[in-house]
């Protein structure tokens, strides 16, 4: 008969542990002891030559067995974890070494000791699991280690009980697993109290509304003040959190599933960089941080190439301009306006096309550059190729500025921000009259994934850069246009969410003027009194959200399915650029009927082509 015994403890007020073990006559056959050190208390579980330890600086073992953790951001990701979508966990066995052939190998190492800091930066931030296996069975650690690994590894790595936390379930699920009648399975779960805090903090402030406002920050910087919680460790947990939100994890786990596709191919074609933009695009809207696509990229990308006949224009005239300007002779050469504009549009054009060889063409020319200018003791050649790197510099951060305040909800924009803004304009258009607008508002405004609001705002912005610069208005004017329209854009957001869940359960009829007013006055009192808007809430808004909601239930009940049946993207084009719906929302809307129709995802991708 399996039973099961439990021990839980803290061993300092940042570490506390959960131990479970379970097994045949376990009651007596289980042993652990406690005791005190200089440093503090320590916990030990042993049996039979088996033994873990659980100090106040961290961990030591010498048993059959292993460590697991659910995966999140900062943990090494092997491909072959990768590339299968249902791993959820990373799994480490004691004493297990790749082979030269890449191979899991087994030593009969399994012995070791780690810190606390170690266990928790480069497993998960805030929980690890280890185990180990007593048996009768009298074989080598490393034959042992390798049985473990085969009853069990593929369930551990699958198992969603890992992220739960559900030791008891876990436990008598691995004893299944390892179908070992007279084995014990000791299970040790280690929670850094601190970073689980700062999770639930992030989690709690973040829900509601997929953002982070100021006071929601200061909350946050507080408490990783107080706790003294690492940097990299935040972001980790920031990162993670944002991630698992139902919505975010959609985008990301597509994302990853289009660089799946590509992992297969020897080169990524124009339609898969399309569908990596498009997400891309999405990603900046709900603030999904880009380092977690880099990382993507970095992993599944590595050493793919972009299938192009013939290297872009582009490309081909920045080769040039470098060699011209810095690699041929040492003479000194003046960057002219002309050289900066083809540079800068071919960098606007990289970044558009997601295309990594710009960058590295770049590296490359500064690497040659440096090492001719040692070498003929010229530092004019470096002064030249520092110039252009500012304009790239300059390029970079008002690129990232202009996009957040267009693409994200909630953001506030500052004085400083628009002094920032003043200051790159300038610039800009000293190399070329209106070249600040080509460079960073043509794009933004040919976005199809900029919202109604975002396009107001990115219109707003550049029409009040425009105003200071003639002075017919202050900085302080456009920041205060700015933060009205994110209020107004942070309003409409509530509003029409709250009346497609009060729709969902107890209106099916807009279709008149007096239902659409009682439907107005009842939700306006209710979010009144539960405090999400103030008695000054604009009424249009309200009307906009009936409007854009009716105009929803038309296409997905009337024009979807027609244009599903016929595969007709034509009607779908027109109904886009005719309704005023924003074209991320809608595509959502066809996600949610393809899935709950079960319908194919390649139908889907053909009506959107």
């Amino acid at each position: 008969m399996i039973q099961d015994i439990r021990l839980h403890g803290r061993i300092n007020d940042r570490i506390e542990y959960y131990a479970t073990v379970a097994g045949p006559d376990v009651v007596n056959r289980y042993f652990h002891e406690t005791g005190e050190t200089k440093d503090g208390t320590f916990i030990r579980f042993f049996y039979s030559g088996n033994e873990f330890s659980i100090s106040p600086k961290g961990i030591s073992y010498h048993t059959c067995g292993g460590s697991f953790c659910e995966y999140m951001f900062g943990i090494d990701l092997p491909i072959k974890d990768i590339i299968k979508r249902d791993v959820l966990n990373r799994l480490v066995m004691y004493g297990a070494v790749y082979s030269p052939e890449g191979r899991i190998a087994f030593t009969d190492m399994n012995y070791g000791e780690e810190s606390f800091d170690r266990v928790f930066m480069g497993g998960n931030a805030i929980a690890n699991y280890y185990f180990f296996v007593q048996s009768d069975k009298k074989t080598s650690p490393r034959y042992r280690q390798e049985e473990i690994l085969r009853k069990v590894g593929k369930y551990i790595k699958h198992t969603s009980r890992v992220g739960e936390g559900d030791d008891a379930a876990l436990v008598r699920e691995l004893f299944l697993e390892l179908n070992e009648e007279k084995s014990i399975i000791f299970l040790i779960r280690l929670v850094h109290l601190y970073h689980q805090d700062f999770q639930r903090l992030f989690q709690e402030l973040y829900q509601k509304n997929r953002a982070i406002d100021e006071e929601a920050a200061a909350k946050l910087a507080g408490m990783a003040s107080l706790c003294e919680l690492d940097r990299y460790q935040q972001e980790r947990i920031r990162i993670d959190s944002m991630y698992k939100h139902p919505e975010n994890k959609r985008i990301v786990d597509e994302y990853k599933a289009v660089l799946i596709s590509c992992a297969h191919k020897s080169e990524i074609d124009a339609t898969d960089m399309a569908k990596l933009a498009r997400l891309r695009t999405l990603s900046l809207r709900n603030r999904i941080p880009p380092n977690l696509f880099d990382t993507l990229d970095e992993l599944l990308l590595k050493g793919k190439k972009i299938a192009e006949v013939n290297e872009p224009e582009y490309m081909r005239e920045c080769r040039a301009i470098f060699e011209g300007l810095f690699l041929k002779g040492h003479a000194c050469k003046v960057v002219y306006s002309e050289d900066l504009v083809k540079l800068l549009r071919a960098k606007r054009q990289a970044i558009s096309n997601r295309d990594n060889s710009f960058e590295e063409l770049l590296l490359e020319t500064c690497r040659l550059a440096d090492e001719r200018s040692v070498g003929s003791d010229d530092m004019c050649l470096l002064e030249n190729f520092g110039r252009v790197v500012t304009y790239f510099d300059r390029y970079d951060t008002t690129y990232a500025m202009i996009s957040k305040i267009s693409f994200m909800e909630d953001t506030r924009v500052t004085e400083e921000n628009i002094r920032s803004l003043m200051g790159n304009k300038k610039a800009f258009d000293e190399v070329k009259e209106g070249f600040f607008q080509e460079l960073f508002f043509e794009d933004i405004q040919n976005n199809r994934y900029l919202t109604a609001y975002g396009r107001k705002k990115a219109n707003a912005l550049y029409l009040g850069l425009v105003s200071i610069e003639k002075g017919d208005l202050s900085v302080r004017d456009v920041v205060e246009e700015l933060n009205l329209i994110i209020a107004e854009e942070k309003s409409y957001t509530a509003i029409h969410l709250f009346m497609k869940d009060k729709i969902k359960n107890f209106y099916s009829d807009l279709s008149d003027k007096n239902s659409q007013d009682q439907f107005i006055s009842e939700v306006w009192k209710e979010m009144l009194d539960a405090k999400i808007i103030t008695p000054d809430a604009d009424e249009k808004i309200f009307r906009d959200a009936v409007i854009n909601i009716r105009k929803e239930a038309f296409y997905l009940h009337n024009l979807l399915p027609v244009i599903i049946a016929g595969s007709n993207g034509r009607l779908r084009t027109d109904f886009l650029e005719n309704s005023g719906l924003d074209r991320f929302y809608v595509e959502d809307l066809e996600r949610e009927y393809f899935e709950k129709n079960r319908l194919s995802r390649t139908l889907m991708e053909r009506i959107r082509a």
